[in-house]
């Protein structure tokens, strides 16, 4: 089965810096529109977002015993901003907060594709040793989610320090995707720099793009009944069977080169659990 889906949403909850200065040197308070208040953090509803899809699935019951079910997305997802706060991929917070425009991107939790495949598998009731054994399986496959590269300090000397509000960020020079990216070098680092001072950085929201994921998920139940209305199930679960390695989004700070662009963390590896259940 195929379905297309395209959204448009408007009047979304985002936030901005209403004092803000422009860039330029000398004291950050004396150049703000009121100069006695400082960052003032105003929520308003003008964020629109764009979603379109191509989706296909598969659900079929190939025999008595075996069950497939498989779901295949391809999408895009732009929007100002991602949600309230920031989260770990953007700050969801405007570089310049007089320009709005400027954060239109790849929404932080766009994933371009993705494939889901889970099967249910009955062993022959007749067998004594797999009798009521019951094997399941999810295999989940996704590419990459953007993220934005950012400065730790305020460049632009416009209140851009972090907490609720904003960051700045870097220039960018040239595409950083590069062909075989790895844990050590996700990204063309070169491809950035650190903006002339009092200047907002050239990069925009989101051009990054993470690592994907694989996982396969693999459980094994067996029914023991007591009496009529009463059995126990053994179960085990294996999380991530074949132990791939999943990384996390690399670091991101642009003036810090001996880290910027590195993976140094990853999700939780193989996980085995049990469980015994009593059912009446």
């Amino acid at each position: 089965m195929f379905d297309q889906v395209w959204l448009q949403t408007a009047h979304l909850i985002r936030s901005r810096d209403l004092n803000q200065p422009l860039p330029g040197p000398g004291s950050l308070a004396a150049r703000r529109p009121l100069p006695t208040f400082s960052g003032i953090f105003f929520i308003e509803s003008g964020a629109n977002s764009s979603y379109q899809s191509l989706q296909a699935s598969f659900d079929r019951r190939f025999a008595r015993h075996f069950s497939l079910q498989t779901a295949y997305t391809y999408a895009k997802s732009i929007d100002d901003t991602s949600a309230f706060l920031g989260t770990a991929p953007d700050k969801n917070f405007p570089q310049n907060s007089h320009d709005l425009r400027a954060e239109r991107g790849l929404s932080s939790f766009d994933v371009r594709h993705r494939l889901t495949t889970a099967g249910a598998l009955e062993l022959p009731w007749r067998n004594p040793v797999a009798r009521n054994v019951e094997l399941r399986g999810i295999l989940a496959v996704q590419s990459g989610q953007p993220f934005t590269p950012f400065l730790r300090f305020d460049n632009s000397n416009t209140g851009n320090s972090g907490g609720i509000f904003g960051l700045d960020r870097p220039d960018l020079l040239h595409d950083p995707a590069l062909a075989r990216p790895g844990p050590d070098r996700w990204f063309d680092t070169t491809a950035f720099r650190v903006p002339a001072p009092y200047m907002f950085g050239s990069a925009g929201r989101n051009i990054l793009t993470g690592p994907g994921l694989f996982s396969f998920d693999l459980a094994a139940s067996r029914r023991f009944r007591v009496r009529e209305h009463a059995s126990i199930s053994l179960d085990g679960e294996v999380f991530n069977l074949l132990n791939h390695t999943r990384f996390n989004l690399p670091e991101r700070y642009a003036d810090q080169p001996s880290t910027f662009g590195k993976i140094f963390s990853a999700k939780p590896p193989r996980l085995v659990q049990f469980a015994l259940r009593f059912t009446f």
